[in-house]
């Protein structure tokens, strides 16, 4: 089994939180599309896309790497080893 590693390693998690907090600011204050070069009626396009992107980037980010992700690995990976040494 492959050893689980901190989700702050994590490509796919630190993606994610990227454009999480973007959107959350642009939730808080719509005027920075428009900071951005973003014309309002082209808005929804560019979100549309911006999802399509994030989509395929997940699934691209997680076919790199399979291993699982934890929020203590170290703690994850003893019982992962714990549960192999009873097994045989």
């Amino acid at each position: 089994m492959k050893e689980f590693k901190s989700i702050f390693e994590s490509k796919t998690f630190i993606m994610n939180l990227i454009v999480g907090l973007l959107a959350a600011a642009t939730l808080i204050k719509p005027s920075l599309l428009t900071a951005l070069g973003i014309a309002p009626e082209s808005e929804t396009k560019v979100l549309a896309v911006l999802g399509l992107v994030v989509g395929v980037l997940n699934i691209v980010l997680r076919s790199l790497n399979g291993a699982p992700v934890s929020l203590t690995p170290t703690a994850a990976n003893a019982e992962v080893s714990k549960a192999e040494n009873l097994k045989g």
